[in-house]
């Protein structure tokens, strides 16, 4: 297998990570989906590799003919797998022929080795992938930066609006909330780290559950004064489902995304 059907593969298993995972679609690369699929034509034409060609059309067949979304996310995951391991194995052989040195400076080895692997993600990582990803739908306007580094605080994931007159949203997620000062502390902390961006700026605590004796529907009608100084909303989000549910997310949708998403 030569080197341009080595880089197609990987660039193949990027391919299909774009649809099912497009938040860390976005944190791996800058090329767009336009620009990924046009350079793997032409390395398809160049490497003239009939398996990775093969491969190719699968990829295509399993985005037009899948039925649920679900059934489409399983076998776009199992063909990135299958991508980039045959990628590395590949490049591993590529590299230690002797009679056919790498065509390019940058090791084929590493550029397939490179690229990320399939990894359990813990419950907290996992919540605040999915639940970004559900908010990008919508404010296609918005960059995600995880695990952004204030000077005041470090939050999960900040939103970066394209148009400076739109807000920040800053979001800090929470597997599960059992108590009413537990929720207190954590929208406290985070109207506290609101304040580097000033009051245009949209607080987000991301929840995986609330306890049922936890009254926070209450405590968020409450005036709590200077905490009260940022608008925080509590989403919940309903795993079986893969959606953003609760009362504060209809808020959301009408305060945010209904005004800052793109028409």
């Amino acid at each position: 297998m030569n080197a341009e059907a080595i880089h197609a593969l990987c660039l193949m298993g990027l391919r299909a990570m774009s649809e099912y995972d497009p938040v860390e679609y976005r944190r791996t690369t800058d090329l767009s989906k336009r620009d990924i699929d046009t350079k793997i034509q032409q390395l398809l034409n160049s490497s003239k590799n009939d398996e990775v060609s093969r491969l190719y059309s699968l990829l295509t067949d399993i985005q037009t003919f899948t039925g649920t979304p679900e059934e489409l996310n399983f076998k776009l995951r199992q063909l990135n797998s299958s991508c980039f391991q045959l990628a590395q194995h590949f490049a591993s052989i590529y590299a230690r022929s002797k009679d056919k040195p790498l065509s390019r400076p940058t090791s084929l080895e590493a550029i397939a080795l490179s690229y990320p692997k399939q990894q359990s993600a813990s419950e907290h990582d996992e919540l605040i992938k999915l639940g970004v990803m559900l908010m990008l739908r919508e404010l296609k306007n918005y960059q995600p930066q995880f695990e952004y580094k204030a000077p005041n605080a470090r939050v999960d994931c900040l939103l970066v609006p394209e148009d400076s007159s739109m807000p920040h949203i800053v979001i800090e997620a929470k597997t599960y909330i059992r108590t009413n000062e537990n929720f207190k502390q954590i929208r406290l902390q985070l109207s506290k780290t609101l304040k580097y961006w000033g009051k245009n700026t949209v607080g987000v605590i991301l929840c995986g559950g609330v306890a049922r004796a936890a009254k926070i529907l209450d405590l968020l009608k409450e005036d709590t004064g200077r905490s009260r100084s940022y608008i925080i909303y509590l989403l919940i989000f309903d795993s079986r489902n893969n959606t953003l549910v609760g009362a504060q997310y209809e808020r959301f949708k009408k305060d945010v995304i209904m005004k800052y998403a793109p028409d």
